[in-house]
């Protein structure tokens, strides 16, 4: 952990623990807002927690997933995963969890025409531990008043490299503001490709 990520994840404690303290004196909009101003409440350090988790349950350290997203929700972060399960292959299972806590695991149908091994990636090729960064430059590149994060997803798409389509692995970032949405995209290793103002 790096020390700027160090001193962010103490600042975010701090303030967690303030709105916690605080929490029966304001209403819940005011909460809202308070997380909004500062960014959204997205935090890499959930996202670990969550792919720690799933690596123990799933007995693996190459989890493969078709999709992942994660969403803040009044100070916590609602996970979304489509898991394989590597004893076997043919199993997709979802997992939700709130915060770092799993809420529920159900199987997902798999159809016989669809290929597993092409739709699913690794959560391994992600530089989840650069998130943080990740959320604090698509916020600065999005550059707008009131400005905060609605969202993140991994994703697999394609693009096309002269001539010849190939699939690339990317971070998406939703952002929010009362007048404008946009998606920031990184490459798995966090390089920002560009805002797209919705």
């Amino acid at each position: 952990m790096t020390q700027r990520t160090a001193v962010r994840a103490g600042g975010a404690a701090a303030a967690a623990l303030l709105l916690a303290s605080c929490i029966g004196t304001i209403s819940r909009e005011d909460f809202d807002e308070e997380i909004r101003s500062r960014g959204g409440g997205m935090s890499e350090r959930d996202v670990l927690d969550v792919v720690r988790d799933l690596e123990a349950r799933l007995d693996t350290d190459d989890v493969r997933v078709r999709t992942f997203s994660a969403n803040p929700s009044s100070g916590e972060i609602i996970v979304v995963v489509e898991a394989r399960d590597p004893a076997e292959p043919r199993n997709l299972d979802r997992f939700v969890y709130d915060g770092d806590d799993l809420r529920s695991t159900e199987p997902v149908q798999v159809s016989a025409s669809e290929d597993l091994d092409a739709e699913t990636y690794p959560l391994a090729a992600f530089a989840l531990d650069e998130l943080d960064e990740m959320v604090d430059e698509a916020l600065l590149a999005y550059d707008a008043e009131g400005g905060y994060i609605d969202g993140m997803r991994l994703a697999q798409q394609t693009r096309s490299i002269d001539g010849s389509v190939a699939p690339e692995l990317v971070v998406q970032i939703d952002l929010e503001s009362p007048r404008s949405t946009a998606v920031a995209t990184f490459t798995a290793e966090g390089e920002l490709l560009g805002v797209e103002i919705r």
